[in-house]
């Protein structure tokens, strides 16, 4: 899995050819792997052996091992923080739910940035572990070591820290969620019979290309593979030795380290949507919501709120929301020995704001991509009660007026009330029959952002869904050059966009 930094990279390598007209690329979704003359893919070596014993041959601390307390907060030695508190951001019924959490960084405080990441390491679910365990008919109490590996292959599986029982390896250190790779289909087929090997053979051919990108988009799962293919009983070690790692999940940060240092907000969308024969559930975001299931308040319905309106300028007072106030505020100076806990630590990120304080900043981010950028905001916000900072546009879209992001909102409100916060215009996509999204916004606002882009020197920071928004507004950017810029054309005004992103004045 590819890291934030990656992604960002890879956007900015390619970025000639996205402007160019080609549109941003789906992931490869087959391997590379090299195959034998029939076209079938050559079986991928076992490069460890297992050493299994029982339960009672191994000290309690070898059973399910943890992590070394004398390492530093990270990846090999997450922070186990509390969550002070929880909401919804959207009705719990919506057709994507969003949550922010709070977490309690006392003890770790890490030296964070707007912008940065907390990464969230979860375990797959107990019911899943189960079910795999059961598939394979192994005894999850068994005791594993990786007692022998090939030292002159490449990429062992250094994350499953043995000894350890083998539940609390399926749980903690290896993904049975990800797509499979052709691998790992090619590997069970080895341990299958019939019809299910010749599936699987060809799965992982070259000859079933299609059929395995159609096998990819129905999301199988490693439970599923292996019920959809009776026969298969793959050897344990030649599965562990093929299984992703459970990598950690990375959230953007939503708050300041000048609000506070103890406190860190994160806001994410639970991943939950059909598929072919079953819901697909996200592995983490799941696990969050159901952890923070205690603190967890319905989002204010439209009976009892009013919504702020969609205009161009804050003109709304504070005073006029009748948004109750979550009871979650005194929740942080409660004992934090019993809340639910949530394995994560740091990691730095190239979204950050710019040097210059006074730099004026377009901000575009609908939905849970404004998490990065209210965290820029607040900080701004700070920053300007002890030296002068420059102008902030907001374009934030979401579905309805009346029930989504109001506590967010709210925080907006407060910001323009006091200066930090320039422009907030909001579009509400599903409010009318017409759909209205933040680009359309950014046309309608095309002579001030073409002003504050041309002579001002502003940034664009665009956080969001960057295979349909950041494209329809990268054409609404292309559409406001071309107005608002005498003798544009459009291929002067893709220069223009290309030049702003060499800059790192245009930043995905």
């Amino acid at each position: 899995m590819s890291t934030p930094e990656d992604e960002k990279a890879a956007k900015k390598a390619d970025f000639k050819k996205k402007f160019a007209g080609m549109g941003l690329k789906k992931a490869a979704a087959s391997s590379t792997t090299t195959s034998d003359n029939t076209g079938h893919l050559k079986l991928p070596p076992c490069r460890i052996t297992l050493k299994i014993t029982n339960l009672e041959d191994h000290p309690e601390h070898e059973r399910n091992p943890k992590d070394n307390t004398l390492l530093a907060f990270g990846e090999d030695n997450p922070f186990l923080a509390p969550i002070l508190s929880a909401e919804y951001l959207t009705p719990i019924d919506s057709v994507k739910r969003v949550i922010q959490i709070k977490l309690d960084m006392t003890g770790y405080n890490p030296p964070y940035e707007p912008g940065d990441y907390m990464c969230i390491v979860c375990p797959n679910s107990s019911d899943m572990v189960n079910l795999v365990l059961d598939r394979l008919g192994q005894n999850p109490h068994q005791i594993i070591e990786i007692d022998k590996v090939s030292t002159s292959l490449e990429g062992l599986p250094t994350h499953i820290r043995t000894p350890c029982t083998l539940k609390h390896a399926l749980t903690n250190y290896c993904d049975l969620t990800v797509a499979p790779s052709k691998k790992l289909l090619r590997m069970l087929a080895e341990y299958s019979q019939g019809e299910d090997a010749k599936e699987l053979l060809r799965l992982s051919g070259t000859s079933g290309r299609d059929d395995y990108i159609k096998f990819l988009n129905s999301h199988p799962a490693l439970i599923d593979i292996l019920n959809l293919h009776p026969s298969c009983k793959p050897d344990l070690a030649h599965l562990l030795d093929l299984l992703p790692p459970l990598t950690p999940r990375d959230y953007s940060i939503a708050s300041s380290p000048l609000q506070s240092k103890d406190v860190i907000t994160i806001i994410f969308s639970v991943v939950d949507f059909p598929s072919t024969n079953k819901t697909v559930k996200g592995l983490c975001t799941n696990w969050l919501e159901a952890q923070a299931r205690l603190h967890l308040e319905p989002s204010p319905s439209s009976s009892s709120t009013s919504s702020i309106d969609s205009t161009d300028e804050i003109t709304t007072k504070l005073s006029q929301l009748q948004i109750p106030s979550s009871s979650s505020s005194s929740s942080s100076t409660q004992d934090s020995k019993n809340k639910p806990k949530v394995a994560c630590f740091h990691k730095s990120s190239v979204f950050r704001l710019p040097e210059d304080p006074q730099q004026p900043l377009i901000l575009i981010g609908p939905g849970s991509g404004i998490a990065p950028l209210l965290g820029f905001i607040s900080h701004r916000h700070e920053e300007r009660k002890n030296f002068p900072v420059g102008p902030i546009y907001l374009f934030f879209g979401c579905r309805y007026s009346t029930t989504d992001f109001l506590t967010i909102r709210q925080q907006f409100v407060e910001y323009a009330d006091a200066g930090s916060l320039t422009k907030f215009v909001c579009a509400f996509s599903r409010d009318t029959d017409d759909t209205v999204y933040v680009q359309q916004k950014l046309v309608e606002n095309g002579e001030d952002v073409c002003k504050l882009m041309t002579q001002e020197d502003a940034k664009v920071y665009i956080c969001g869904d960057a295979k349909g928004m950041a494209m329809g507004v990268r054409d609404a950017f292309l559409e406001i050059l071309k107005k608002h810029v005498p003798d544009t054309d459009h291929k002067k005004a893709m220069e223009i966009l290309a030049s702003w992103s060499l800059e790192k004045r245009y930043v995905l």
